[in-house]
C-alpha cells in the first residue's frame, strides 16, 4: 500500500491533521504486517528552470503557453523496507510547496509498486485540490489525472482518492470520498483503509462478526 500525500501550497494549513493521519495509517498496516510507503508529492516553483531557458533563448510568453517549467518533488517519508518506527520523526518534515501534479504522481507511486512482488497493490492520495500545474494546461492535466487512474487500475493497482474539502475526487474515480469536515479526516482515511483490506479477508469484517 502507497500513502501519496498532496503537498500542494494550499495544504500548509492542513499539514498538522494530515501528518497524524499519514502516521496512524503507516503504524496501522505495520502491525498487520502489510508492506507500505509514504509519499509526498508537488513541484517546487520553477523560477530556476525557467530563467535557464530564457537564458537558453526561449521565449517568456511561450513558455508560459506551452511548457510546464516547475520540476516534480516528491518526497519520501517511509520507504517499503523501513519500519513505522524508523520513520516516524520523517513525518515532521512535510510542509506545503508548490502545485498538484496528481497525474503524473500516481504514475511515479504506479511504477513503484508495479515492480514490487505482492499480489495486491493499492494507492490511497490524500488531496486538497484539482490536479494543476498551470492555467493554460489546467484542463489538459485533469484529463491526464483522470486517464492515469483508469491506466493503473486497468494494470491492477486500485486507487482511493480522498478529497479533503474538495469533491472534484468523485468525478476523478469511483472509488473515491470528499471529507467535508476535516476533523473526520483520520476516522474517514481508516475507514476507508479497513473497507479495502476487508476485501482480501485482511481484516475482518464486523458485521459478520
Amino acid at each position: 500500500v502507497t500513502l501519496l500525500v498532496d503537498l500542494s501550497y494550499s495544504m500548509r494549513d492542513k499539514l498538522v491533521l494530515t501528518r497524524q493521519t499519514a502516521l496512524v495509517f503507516a503504524e496501522s498496516l505495520d502491525l498487520l504486517n502489510i508492506t507500505n510507503n509514504v509519499l509526498g508529492f508537488s513541484t517546487d516553483d520553477g523560477k530556476r528552470v525557467h530563467a535557464h531557458l530564457i537564458q537558453q533563448g526561449f521565449d517568456p510568453g511561450e513558455l508560459e503557453q506551452t511548457f510546464r517549467t516547475m520540476p516534480l518533488v516528491h518526497t519520501v517519508f517511509k520507504p517499503f523496507h523501513e519500519s513505522f518506527r524508523t520513520a516516524a520523526c520523517r513525518f515532521m518534515e512535510m510542509s506545503a510547496q508548490s502545485m498538484t501534479p496528481l497525474g503524473e504522481s500516481l504514475l511515479v507511486a504506479g511504477r513503484q509498486l508495479a515492480v514490487r512482488r505482492e499480489t495486491r497493490k493499492i494507492i490511497f492520495c490524500l488531496t486538497d485540490g484539482k490536479p494543476y500545474i498551470s492555467r493554460p494546461l489546467q484542463q489538459a492535466t485533469y484529463t491526464h489525472a483522470k486517464e492515469t487512474i483508469a491506466r493503473l487500475e486497468r494494470c491492477g493497482i486500485e486507487v482511493v482518492l480522498i478529497g479533503m474539502k474538495e469533491p472534484c475526487v468523485t468525478d476523478l474515480h469511483r472509488r473515491s470520498v470528499v471529507v467535508n469536515d476535516l476533523a473526520e479526516l483520520p476516522t474517514t482515511v481508516m475507514r476507508q483503509l479497513q473497507q479495502v483490506l476487508q476485501r482480501s479477508g485482511v481484516v475482518p469484517d464486523r458485521r459478520s462478526a
